[in-house]
């Protein structure tokens, strides 16, 4: 599944976060919930497994401190969808994304990245030229 498009939502008092419903299909019953840079990353559970035995071959190779795959995986959260689409994102996940109620959602190929919404708002600005650029020189399509 390739993971497109942008949305923006909210979490609600509870910490609940309705996923679009592009998205929800593909997350099956569960997925993983993980910080990501200034964001956090969720991930269905066959491409999260597939990232993290990318970092364990990095990490055996003494390309990558192993202790960043203990990190990754002890601040990641395995989610359920509810009825509604939604999935509960914890005070501790938020806290570490800058979250607070207005946030947008972004496929990002094999995962969907959670942004604040003031966060991205800033960015995009930069992330479009640098896609713009790319293309230019051709590293596109």
């Amino acid at each position: 599944m390739t993971f497109v498009g942008t949305f923006e939502h909210t979490i609600d008092a509870k910490g609940r976060l309705v996923l679009p419903a592009k998205f929800r299909g593909h997350l099956a019953r569960s997925a993983y919930l993980a910080p990501q840079g200034d964001c956090l990353a969720l991930w269905e559970p066959e491409e999260y497994d597939s990232m993290l035995g990318r970092l364990q071959e990095l990490a055996r190779d003494k390309q990558l401190d192993s202790r960043v795959l203990v990190s990754l995986t002890a601040a990641s959260e395995e989610v359920a969808l509810d009825a509604q689409g939604r999935v509960l994102v914890s005070d501790r996940l938020r806290t570490f994304a800058s979250l607070d109620r207005e946030v947008v959602l972004l496929g990002a190929m094999n995962h969907v990245e959670i942004w604040d919404r003031s966060t991205w708002e800033r960015m995009q600005p930069e992330m479009d030229a640098l896609m713009t650029q790319a293309l230019a020189e051709g590293l596109g399509v």
